[in-house]
């Protein structure tokens, strides 16, 4: 078992729970009824936030601690570049956080929810690309 495949099971169920929310970007729908639309986002919120716990408390700063200066620099970098994207994401929540705010602004919403999307999907595939072939190469 390789040491990413759990950060590679939960981006693959990330990225599984954003097609689904994709199904449910119909404006004529959100606009009667958001709340499964809605839920689905907090689902993936709460995933999301464990992914997050897991990399940002435990993953990254051990590879910010590294003794290989190789590994150390590519943990400041991705830091540094993906950093702020967890935090996009914090304010994408926050601004659509009942089915109301989503229903009485759906175009909004869905603009909003396929550029959130988009940015998590490209940090996930950093991740899986660049970060987690060094952690799995490591030696522990």
């Amino acid at each position: 078992m390789r040491r990413s495949d759990q950060f590679r099971r939960q981006h693959q169920e990330l990225q599984e729970l954003a097609v689904e929310i994709g199904t449910h970007l119909r404006v004529e729908v959100l606009e009667q009824d958001a709340s499964v639309c809605r839920r689905l986002v907090a689902r993936f919120a709460g995933k999301l936030r464990v992914h997050a716990a897991m990399e940002n408390d435990a993953l990254y700063p051990e590879l910010l601690r590294h003794d290989d200066p190789q590994v150390r620099q590519l943990a400041e970098r991705l830091v540094r570049e993906l950093g702020p994207v967890y935090e996009g994401f914090d304010a994408y929540e926050a601004r659509w956080s009942s089915a109301h705010a989503i229903s009485i602004e759906p175009r909004a919403f869905v603009v909003s929810t396929l550029e959130t999307f988009e940015m998590l999907r490209r940090r996930m595939a950093t991740e899986n690309k660049q970060l987690y072939p060094v952690v799995d190469a490591l030696v522990r």
